[in-house]
């Protein structure tokens, strides 16, 4: 995971390389989780990805959620970037920064497709999200639609859909807890909108099921 400074009081330590917009606006990276793609995924995808989709980013044991924010043109043009307050709120006791990112290949990455899956701008304007309520209450429906895909009915062959009641049949379901209102350190946003996946078979099962149901979402492993 590597840190994205871009967006308004754009510098991070380190960093030399931060611009003043983001993709959407100008987002505040130190108050909002949001995650950052490729351009040319980007471009190739307009219409399933108009900005501020809602993602979901699982690192440490742990699921946030988040949106996408901005993209990335830098040549190679990689997947694994995140703002400063989802990266700091994924590994605290890293110090990550503009020039410090997590290294080893071990978060997942889901971002949800379509109109469908974008934050209103009742929750979102062009440097914060106002509304993480919001945030989480569609992060939670996402999921749940995801997880029931990955359901397998009894006798049958598991059949993927784009909004179904969850059925949970492996792990535990995930310990939720009230949103919060808009800080700006990473300690509340963290708080409120953590889910808790102990199960690595429950994360990878996640991630399949984004790749293979690809009009509702796309997932990333790094």
């Amino acid at each position: 995971m590597d840190v994205d400074c871009d967006g308004v009081n754009s510098d991070c330590k380190g960093s030399t390389t931060s611009q003043t917009q983001t993709n959407w606006g100008a987002l505040s990276a130190y108050e909002v989780p949001y995650i950052v793609i490729p351009d040319r995924f980007l471009s190739a995808n307009s219409e399933m990805l108009p900005g501020n989709n809602v993602a979901a980013v699982i690192c440490d044991g742990k699921m946030f959620y988040g949106i996408l924010g901005d993209s990335n043109g830098h040549d190679p043009q990689i997947t694994g970037e995140a703002s400063w307050l989802m990266a700091r709120t994924c590994f605290p006791n890293d110090d990550l920064s503009g020039t410090k990112g997590h290294t080893d290949l071990d978060v997942i990455y889901i971002l949800f497709t379509g109109k469908q899956a974008v934050l209103p701008n009742s929750a979102v304007n062009e440097h914060y999200i106002t509304d993480f309520g919001t945030l989480r209450h569609m992060g939670d429906n996402l999921v749940d639609a995801l997880m029931s895909n990955l359901t397998p009915s009894t006798g049958s062959t598991t059949t993927l859909t784009s909004a179904a009641t969850p059925n949970w049949t492996w792990g535990t379901a995930p310990t939720r807890t009230k949103p919060p209102t808009q800080t700006t350190g990473p300690t509340s946003f963290a708080t409120g909108l953590w889910v808790d996946y102990a199960s690595s078979v429950l994360q990878m099962h996640m991630c399949l099921a984004a790749y293979f149901a690809y009009t509702f979402a796309s997932c990333y492993l790094f």
